[in-house]
């Protein structure tokens, strides 16, 4: 990719596309740029119908789209081996590979689907329909306890350092963080919050997080 290509991002609103944010500043990826877009822009729907961030277009018009491809995309961009193989595991790490996809696979897809179904509607985000806000919250208590045990036994996801698993699992957990997983909830669940702090406060995650604040009491109508 020698010409300047763009990733669509809005990291405000949009927890998966903060580390594809935070990799290429980090690693100097001089040849993405990135822009801050609105999902709801002539421009970025005429482009991406699909309405979803974050998407790499290239100069060619080739398109990138969904945050684990990403992310591993940039992160082998990356001219730090070291902190690579960190990260994803090294190649000769096929378990440690498979469990860090593992653990991506189900924080950014069954559960922050499910957390943004039970958030989203309590907080404006998105229609409020009481039977399926309950539903999702079900389901999120459902998955939740995977993540609690482990990690009661566990310092991180899969091995002694913070890999792209955690970062991914952080980033997640940091949406309902934010709106609905409050103080009695972090009470109950101490070993997500010990990790949640800790990989927040990582090298990667320190400068975008550092300011990071919990909801304290969760809403159970819509604000």
């Amino acid at each position: 990719m020698n010409e300047q290509a763009i990733l669509y991002v809005n990291t405000s609103k949009y927890c998966r596309t903060v580390l594809p944010s935070i990799f290429i500043q980090r690693y100097q990826i001089e040849n993405i740029k990135i822009e801050t877009v609105d999902l709801e822009s002539p421009e970025f729907k005429k482009l991406f119908p699909y309405q979803k961030v974050p998407v790499i277009r290239t100069a060619d018009d080739k398109k990138l789209t969904e945050a684990m491809a990403i992310n591993y995309y940039l992160l082998n961009l990356s001219s730090n081996k070291e902190e690579r193989e960190i990260l994803l595991g090294k190649p000769e790490e096929l378990w440690i590979q498979a469990e860090i996809i593992r653990w991506q696979s189900f924080a950014n897809s069954d559960f922050l689907n499910e957390l943004n179904n039970y958030a989203k509607p309590l907080v404006g985000l998105a229609p409020y329909d009481e039977k399926a806000v309950a539903e999702a919250k079900r389901r999120v208590d459902i998955m939740v306890p995977i993540f609690e045990e482990h990690l009661a036994n566990n310092k991180y996801l899969v091995n002694d350092n913070v890999t792209l698993a955690d970062l991914t699992a952080a980033t997640c957990f940091s949406f309902g963080f934010t709106f609905v997983l409050d103080k009695e909830w972090r009470q109950d669940h101490p070993a997500i919050v010990r990790w949640f702090k800790d990989v927040i406060k990582s090298d990667i995650l320190y400068e975008f997080y550092k300011s990071f604040k919990f909801v304290e009491k969760r809403p159970t109508f819509p604000i």
